[in-house]
């Protein structure tokens, strides 16, 4: 249950968790997301605070719809490092971008 979550990651030394998906349906997205319908994107859930949701701007109306704060890809650059980097070093510099945001 959603209740358990804080006091399973405190049990394992957890400081936050980050949750991706690939660009179908994910049901940990699903239900770390309050069911919105977002395919893509990342969640970061710190300890006892609501997960932050990271989407592209396609997906941020639906994203809303969780109830959780919502950073869309192009307020963190996402565009800009795939187009200056290869894709395995822009995805690692933007999940950099996502856990900084979430302040980690």
């Amino acid at each position: 249950m959603k209740s358990d979550i804080d006091a399973l990651m405190k049990e394992r030394g957890l400081d936050a968790l980050f949750i991706a998906g690939g660009e179908g349906y994910s049901e940990v997205r699903d239900y770390m997301s309050n069911g919105a319908h977002i395919t893509g994107g990342y969640i970061v859930k710190k300890i006892d605070q609501d997960p932050m949701l990271f989407v592209s701007g396609m997906e941020t109306e639906e994203a809303k719809k969780s109830g959780y704060p919502v950073v869309g890809w192009n307020e963190l650059g996402f565009y800009e490092l795939f187009k200056d980097n290869d894709p395995d070093t822009a995805t690692i510099l933007f999940w950099g971008k996502c856990l900084e945001s979430a302040g980690l």
